[in-house]
């Protein structure tokens, strides 16, 4: 089982994160967003979401399949877009 003080450290660096704010969840539960202040960490200024449910634990997240599947590759045309971009410049200077 996972405890506040393990939920609230940064996913990247382990550092304690600063809680910015709570709102009710689902089922009565409450959700917290922690920031991780950690200024040579990847993360940083980046936040979490900590759900704690209304007996005071927090559920264990178990990796699955992606709730959103990526993108599908787009053949992206170099000089369609550099030209699209020239237009709107011209449009916008008028």
């Amino acid at each position: 089982m996972t405890t506040i003080d393990e939920a609230k450290r940064c996913p990247k660096c382990g550092n304690a994160g600063e809680e910015s704010g709570n709102h009710r969840g689902p089922r009565g539960s409450r959700v917290y967003t922690f920031i991780c202040k950690n200024e040579t960490c990847r993360w940083f200024d980046t936040g979490w979401l900590v759900q704690v449910k209304p007996d005071g634990t927090i559920p264990e997240r178990e990796p699955g399949e992606k709730e959103f599947p990526a993108m599908p590759d787009f053949d992206v045309n170099k000089e369609r877009t550099e030209e699209a971009i020239k237009r709107q410049v011209e449009q916008e200077t008028k």
